[in-house]
């Protein structure tokens, strides 16, 4: 999926798409629509587990709240989402994190 995101990508470490009109395998585009114009402040990312083979683990959300995060900058309301990433110091979500949130926004682990 990681080398699927880099060649559908244009050069820079922004996924950019409307998630609401998306055929992305990356992205979650099925929650409600109204969920996807909200300016968050914040999000969480807590699921799903993603310890073992047989769970799928968090790239989709990881992915769809940089989407989410950077749709903010493109509304007329200011300021910044901040997006927590729970288990971060696993390989998969750090992995995943730096690729899609990008490494020089990290603030803190």
């Amino acid at each position: 999926m990681i080398k699927y995101s880099r060649a559908h990508r244009t050069g820079e470490c922004r996924p950019t798409q409307n998630l609401l009109f998306s055929d992305c395998q990356l992205a979650i585009n099925d929650l409600p629509n109204h969920l996807y114009e909200i300016p968050w402040d914040v999000i969480l990312i807590d699921g799903p587990r993603g310890y073992s083979p047989e769970m799928p683990g968090r790239m989709a959300p990881i992915y769809t709240a940089a989407v989410m995060s950077r749709t903010r900058r493109r509304t007329r309301t200011r300021g910044k989402t901040h997006v927590f990433v729970h288990d971060y110091e696993r390989e998969n979500e750090r992995v995943y994190s730096e690729e899609f949130l990008c490494k020089e926004n990290l603030v803190d682990v």
